[in-house]
């Protein structure tokens, strides 16, 4: 199996780059409590090959990016966590049980059930927008629809799940498989372009995607905005989503989408490429909800009391459970008044795969 390719390398590689150029010094210890927990990068290199510390530590670092983004030297810590967690599936050193319900979300996303693929000929643009925002939003699923249809009236849509839940858990050759053959559909219809909406989504398929370019939607809508209004006294917190903590592009692109509604921006203390995990990355409150927990509360501490705008739906419910006003960028941007009133909120388990199948054969109707 090859893990060459895409975030990270083989373990014995991803060591040995942590032994030659971490040094220690702790910058990215004080940011995050997995390693304030077990220690800095090259102490944990250390104690692994020494068996003191074993594979499945790996499960909890939450393989957001943060570490990468304040070391002075360079170091990306992610590659080697994620190496350890491969290296745990390969060798059968992890229970796979607390992930059930996560693999089993995965697994009917790619169902025939939920997954389609409206491509029209000659189509080269397609809407990819995940598992999560056609559920949970629908209003603004379907404006979002609407609206690209219009800039791209010979837009298709792929409803499926790009099994990232799979990669991040280490299963790196189950991932391959399933996301290659995605990939290849994709491909075979003549399709160059996605626009996704999930940062997760946009993050895989920028890294296997081979050949294929994904763009994301909030990208593609704030080019299509004019000259920002005067804003308004309504601040948000914005919350940038870890994978797009090193794409300036889209950060802008999120937070022009907020201006245009007249929405008075606000940073939070921690932004842009040192933003925060939502609790959610590495599905870490899996196995361990205390310690997801503090990425979580840290983060609506931040915000102060305000309401937060996230481009992620996956971040906007984990600060919406631990009891912060979050919302979606998207609803902010097609529903703002709706969307802050309480009227539009995001639907639930069960009433979200209804509205993936109403969704998709809403697509179904409309594009053939």
């Amino acid at each position: 199996m090859s893990t060459s390719n895409g975030l990270a390398s083989d373990l014995p590689t991803e060591l040995d780059t942590i032994r030659e150029m971490c040094t220690a010094c702790g910058a990215c210890v004080k940011h995050c409590p997995f390693l304030r927990r077990y220690g800095d990068p090259f102490t944990i290199a250390g104690r692994l090959e020494s068996g003191s510390l074993g594979l499945p530590i790996a499960f909890e670092c939450s393989l957001c990016g943060l570490c990468a983004s304040v070391c002075p030297y360079g170091v990306e810590p992610t590659r080697m966590f994620l190496a350890m967690r491969r290296s745990a599936v390969e060798q059968n050193a992890v229970n796979m049980k607390p992930y059930r319900r996560l693999l089993s979300y995965e697994a009917r996303g790619h169902s025939r059930l939920f997954a389609h693929y409206a491509i029209p000929e000659g189509c080269e643009t397609v809407l990819f927008p995940g598992c999560t925002l056609p559920g949970t939003r629908p209003a603004a699923m379907a404006a979002l629809t609407a609206r690209l249809r219009e800039l791209i009236p010979n837009l298709g849509v792929a409803l499926d799940c790009c099994h990232k839940p799979s990669h991040d858990l280490g299963r790196q050759e189950f991932f391959e498989r399933r996301f290659n053959a995605i990939r290849d559909k994709l491909a075979a219809a003549g399709v160059t372009t996605l626009l996704t909406a999930c940062p997760n989504c946009t993050k895989t398929f920028r890294a296997y995607g081979d050949g294929l370019e994904a763009r994301t939607v909030y990208e593609v809508l704030a080019e299509a905005e004019g000259p920002p209004p005067e804003r308004s006294p309504i601040e948000v917190m914005i919350h940038d989503p870890c994978p797009f903590r090193n794409d300036e592009s889209v950060r802008e692109a999120s937070r022009k989408l907020l201006t245009a509604r007249r929405l008075s921006v606000v940073e939070p203390a921690q932004t842009g490429r040192r933003t925060l995990c939502c609790g959610e990355g590495g599905s870490v409150g899996c196995i361990d909800a205390a310690l997801a927990d503090v990425w979580t509360n840290t983060r609506l501490e931040q915000a102060e009391g305000l309401p937060v705008a996230a481009s992620c739906a996956g971040c906007a419910a984990m600060l919406r459970r631990a009891g912060g006003e979050a919302h979606h960028a998207l609803d902010l941007y097609f529903h703002p008044a709706e969307a802050l009133s309480g009227t539009i909120k995001p639907s639930g388990f069960l009433a979200g795969y209804r509205n993936r199948l109403r969704y998709k054969r809403a697509i179904r109707k409309s594009i053939r």
